[in-house]
């Protein structure tokens, strides 16, 4: 839980030269061996409507140039009250004037 506030806290503080974002986040719980990943699946939800709905900056951005990105968070052990994971994030943003992307 702490990573994912730093995670958090990262996309916070680069709210000055940020730009808007177009991520898929995915949770993965099976190292943990527990049958309730609704937890997990919740998580999941909320981070991808966090990350894609929240207005980063005050400048409008097409559709086409928003950055493209993935995070994947396993999660490694858990427990009632936390749990330990690790994030891996991949991103590409597009590159001005041009149809293609540059990661």
């Amino acid at each position: 839980m702490r990573n994912i506030f730093i995670v958090l806290t990262f996309f916070i503080a680069i709210t000055g030269v940020s730009q808007e974002l177009n991520c898929k986040v995915i949770v993965n719980a099976e190292l943990t061996g527990n049958e309730n990943f609704s937890i997990f699946k919740t998580l999941e939800k909320q981070l991808n409507e966090f990350v894609n709905n929240t207005k980063w900056t005050d400048k409008t951005f097409l559709p086409q140039e928003r950055i493209d990105c993935s995070m994947v968070i396993t999660i490694n052990n858990y427990s009632s009250e936390s749990f330990q994971a690790t994030l891996q994030v991949q991103s590409s943003r597009p590159v001005y004037g041009s149809s293609y992307n540059t990661p």
